[in-house]
């Protein structure tokens, strides 16, 4: 029931924490994708929401923080962010996911930033996968809790348990080829 865009980093040369941001070439660009999208099909203004895993992670909690109203839903995962944005979130619902065991982005930064959120009114977020790595998304973007999520982003209650843990999940060691559900030419 939902229409994803996934956009793809092209700059692979510059600052990799700001490679998402709102001013970057591929930040705007993601944006700019995302309007076309809105213009070629039918999107409910409403219901945008707004994930990012590791880097894209970190993005997309710039580009809400610079575009609070656009979206009803922020999640990142494997990611976190500057205190300083959690000002502009306070009324974004989001969901923060991290592993425990992540050595990449060690799990401090969204700690952080979510204590950074609560001390702001926000009312965020923070599920942490006890045996979770830096590849949570594997685990994480296939349960039902987050998927009921999307469809309306609150963060009024407790979390919804994210029950499976990451040792759990079935993953495949070969690597599988892309095959998109949907392709937008010119995107």
């Amino acid at each position: 029931p939902y229409l994803a865009i996934f956009p793809q980093c092209e700059d692979t040369r510059g600052r990799i924490l700001t490679a998402w941001s709102p001013n970057s070439v591929d930040g705007k660009r993601a944006l700019q994708i995302l309007e076309q999208v809105e213009r070629d099909y039918s999107v409910d203004p409403k219901r945008i929401v707004l994930a990012g895993w590791s880097i894209g992670g970190f993005g997309a909690i710039q580009v809400a923080a610079a575009n609070p109203t656009k979206f009803s839903g922020l999640i990142a995962l494997s990611a976190g962010a500057d205190a300083s944005l959690a000002s502009p979130l306070k009324s974004v619902p989001i969901w923060l996911f991290h592993g425990a065991q992540d050595a990449i982005v060690r799990p401090d930064e969204p700690r952080k930033f979510h204590k950074a959120l609560l001390a702001n009114g926000s009312h965020a977020w923070y599920t942490e996968l006890h045996d979770g790595d830096h590849n949570i998304w594997e685990t994480v973007l296939t349960e039902d809790a987050l998927l009921r999520w999307i469809a309306r982003p609150t963060n009024a209650d407790q979390a919804p348990a994210v029950v499976r843990s990451q040792k759990h999940h079935a993953t495949s060691t070969v690597a599988q080829p892309f095959v998109p559900a949907l392709d937008i030419p010119h995107a």
